[in-house]
C-alpha cells in the first residue's frame, strides 16, 4: 500500500475528524510538488509529490496531512492574500508564520526530522541573529536585544513580529532572502486557488462539516482547535430565542406516537402523545448587484444556523424577479442567481403563495419598490445600517464579520 494511503488509514483511526477531511480532498500526485500542498476550488485539493510522502515514515506522513488539514480550516490562504503580502519577501514571512502557528509541541519531531519553522525553532533563529550581531566587537556600542515570541497566537502575530525583526535588523539579514527558515510544505500551490475568500470559506465549511458529519464528532482534538472548526459554523444571531419570540402565537405541530409517554386514555396498554413543532418559513434572500458575496456567505451561515433550529426552511433567491425557490439543505454548496435590480415584493408574493408561516428577508434593502406587508411574522435580516424599506417586521442587524 502506498504510504500516503497508510496515512489515511492511520488517521481515521487515530484522529478521524483529520482522516476524513483528508478524503473530502481531491488527491492529486503531482512530482512538480516538491513535498505537498493544498488549494481551493470547487473543492479543497491536496498535491503530493510520491517520492517525498514514501521518503517519509509512516507517523511523519500522518503528520504531513495534519499539517495540510490545518492550512484549510484556519483559513490560511485567503488570509495570505488579505495581509497584503504582494512581494516575495513578505509572502514568505507569512508561509513561516502560518507554519509557526500550526507546528506546535506535538509536531516537534516533525519539524526537526522533515523540516520547516515551529515558534521555538523562528525564536532560536532570531535570537542567533541578535547574538551574533553582538558578539562582534565593532557592535560594542549597540548591542540589541529580542524578545522571544509566544506561542499559540494566530499567522497574523507572527508574521507582525518578523516583520518588525526583519526591518529593525536589516543589517544582518542575508541579502538574498530573510534566513529565517523554510516551510516543511509547499505554499505556492495556494496560488491555484480559485475564488474570494467567502467562496473558499464556503468549499472549507462544506469539507469541515462533512468530515466531522462521517468521524461522529471532532474527536479528542485540542481545544483551539476545535473552537476554530466551530467558528466556521459560527451564527451571530441566537435563532432559538428569535423564533420562539417570532412564533410565540404559532402553535402549528404534529402529533406523535410514543411509548415514552402515557396515553391519558388507556394507560400503558396504548402508546402516548407527543406534539412536534412544524414551522415553515420562508427565507427570502436579495440576491441583486448590490449585494456583496461576502454578504450572501454571511446570509447563507444564519440560514444554516435557522435550518439547525428544526423548522422547515424554503429559500426564496429574488433580484427584481424570483430566481430560485428551494428546500434548504445544509449539504449543498450556495449559488445564488440573480445580480440584477432589485425589488423586495417578487419574494413576498411567493412566500405568501407557499403558506408559509413567517417570513425572513435578508438584504441591504436597498429596494426599488415598497413592500406590501405580507400580514405574517416578518423579520427583515439586514447588513450595513440601511432601515427597513417598510414598517411592517421586525429589524435584525447583521455584522461583517471580522477575521481573526
Amino acid at each position: 500500500m502506498k504510504k500516503i494511503n497508510q496515512a489515511i488509514v492511520s488517521l481515521l483511526h487515530a484522529e478521524p475528524f483529520y482522516g476524513h477531511l483528508i478524503l473530502n480532498m481531491r488527491i492529486t500526485k503531482d512530482d512538480t510538488c516538491p513535498s505537498a500542498g493544498v488549494y481551493i476550488t470547487d473543492k479543497v485539493n491536496l498535491i503530493y509529490n510520491e517520492a517525498f510522502i514514501e521518503s517519509l515514515s509512516l507517523n511523519h506522513a500522518c503528520k504531513l496531512l495534519k499539517h495540510e488539514c490545518e492550512h484549510i480550516f484556519r483559513e490560511h490562504i485567503s488570509r495570505a492574500k488579505q495581509i497584503g503580502a504582494t512581494s516575495k519577501e513578505l509572502h514568505k514571512r507569512f508561509n513561516l508564520a502560518t507554519d509557526a502557528t500550526i507546528n506546535r509541541n506535538d509536531l516537534k519531531d516533525f519539524t526537526e526530522t522533515v523540516g520547516g519553522v515551529s515558534v521555538a525553532k523562528l525564536n532560536e533563529k532570531l535570537q542567533e541573529f541578535i547574538s551574533k550581531h553582538n558578539e562582534k566587537p565593532e557592535n560594542k556600542d549597540d548591542q540589541r536585544a529580542f524578545a522571544a515570541m509566544s506561542e499559540g497566537q494566530l499567522a497574523e502575530y507572527y508574521y507582525n513580529r518578523i516583520n518588525e525583526f526583519a526591518e529593525q535588523n536589516k543589517d544582518m539579514l542575508p541579502e538574498s532572502g530573510d534566513g529565517m527558515g523554510e516551510t516543511s510544505d509547499d505554499h505556492s500551490a495556494w496560488e491555484k486557488s480559485e475564488g474570494n475568500a467567502e467562496v473558499q470559506k464556503e468549499v472549507i465549511k462544506g469539507a469541515v462539516n462533512n468530515a466531522v458529519n462521517q468521524a461522529g464528532g471532532i474527536g479528542s482534538v485540542s481545544g483551539d482547535i476545535a473552537s476554530i472548526v466551530a467558528k466556521l459554523n459560527e451564527s451571530q444571531v441566537n435563532w432559538k430565542q428569535q423564533l420562539r419570540q417570532f412564533f410565540v402565537n404559532t402553535q402549528k405541530s404534529t402529533k406523535i406516537a410514543t411509548r415514552k409517554r402515557r396515553n391519558r386514555r388507556y394507560g400503558i396498554l396504548q402508546p402516548g402523545v407527543k406534539r412536534k413543532p412544524e414551522l415553515h418559513i420562508a427565507l427570502c434572500v436579495d440576491t441583486s448587484g448590490s449585494v456583496s458575496d461576502k454578504e450572501l456567505a454571511m446570509f447563507w451561515t444564519e440560514m444554516e444556523a435557522i435550518h439547525n433550529c428544526g423548522v422547515f426552511v424554503t429559500v426564496i433567491e429574488a433580484d427584481c424577479d424570483v430566481k430560485n425557490v428551494y428546500e434548504f439543505d445544509s449539504k449543498k454548496q450556495p449559488d445564488f442567481k440573480g445580480r440584477g435590480g432589485t425589488a423586495y415584493n417578487p419574494a413576498l408574493e411567493k412566500a405568501v403563495e407557499l403558506k408559509v408561516d413567517g417570513i425572513i428577508y435578508f438584504g441591504d434593502m436597498d429596494a426599488a419598490d415598497k413592500p406590501i406587508d405580507p400580514k405574517k411574522p416578518f423579520l427583515w435580516a439586514i447588513v450595513r445600517n440601511s432601515p427597513p424599506p417598510a414598517s411592517f417586521g421586525k429589524a435584525i442587524y447583521l455584522k461583517e464579520e471580522k477575521n481573526g
